[in-house]
């Protein structure tokens, strides 16, 4: 079962809607590619997801609730996204570390 996935900096396109099959995901890094659309809600339901970075991307719009679920339990503690600056791409209250 795949624990790790790792697509920084390889200029991918696309959304991720596939990423819901990967249900046992600790450690997630998709930040600094060409990434559209929104974060799939499966992705708050991965158990034991402990690291996701999705900043430097051109995803939009809210973190799912599950997320912040899992942050909120100690389990998600780095997650990393373009939450931040005067006009933030994505809407996250409960980012451990939110970027322009």
């Amino acid at each position: 079962n795949l624990t790790q996935l790792d697509l920084n900096n390889n200029f991918l396109e696309g959304n991720v809607d596939g990423l819901g099959v990967f249900t046992e995901l600790e450690f997630l890094q998709l930040h600094s590619n060409l990434f559209t659309g929104t974060i799939p809600e499966e992705v708050g339901s991965f158990p034991i997801l402990g690291t996701f970075t999705l900043h430097s991307t051109d995803f939009t719009g809210s973190i799912p609730d599950g997320l912040c679920d899992l942050v909120d339990s100690g389990t998600l503690t780095s997650m990393i996204a373009d939450c931040g600056g005067p006009a933030p791409e994505i809407e996250c209250t409960c980012c451990t570390d939110c970027r322009p």
